[in-house]
């Protein structure tokens, strides 16, 4: 399981943070049940029952109703906000394993426009390091592109 969007920062044309901020996960690998899985320290959300499909994607939303259109594939996290001027967010599996850890930046070698002008910032290549500043960009839609291919 790879985080793969985090849109920390929606622009204003979007709307609220409170409205349009999300992380992405995209499952590179089987079929997985996320009952215990958990995304914790930005925002906080524990799994209740999700059979997450290889190959797809999942969008934790601040506000699941903001995306009609993602159907089952969106779900609204426990509590918590992301942080606008970056912080860590972490993916465990009910072992307490961690899965995935992104520790992103609104600044230094982070890219900039993500933080407030329209852009999610979107991982560039599934298998790249999701952990370098060099490894994310600015996302080609305003909005960003939850619960599909940046």
């Amino acid at each position: 399981i790879v985080i793969s969007e985090i849109h920390y920062n929606p622009g204003s044309d979007q709307g609220s943070d409170n409205d349009f901020e999300f992380i992405e996960l995209y499952n590179a690998g089987d079929t997985v049940e996320l009952a215990g899985f958990q995304v914790t320290t930005a925002l906080n959300h524990t799994f209740t029952s999700y059979t997450f499909q290889s190959g797809s994607y999942l969008v934790l939303a601040k506000t699941a109703a903001s995306f009609p259109d993602l159907g089952d594939s969106v779900i609204q996290w426990d509590s918590g906000s992301i942080n606008n001027t970056g912080e860590t967010i972490v993916v465990v599996d009910a072992a307490g394993l961690t899965l995935d850890t992104v520790s992103y930046e609104d600044g230094d070698a982070w890219p900039s426009a993500p933080d407030g002008s329209g852009p999610s910032l979107s991982l560039v290549d599934l298998s790249s390091d999701n952990s370098l500043p060099e490894s994310w960009d600015a996302s080609s839609a305003a909005g960003g592109s939850p619960g599909y291919a940046n």
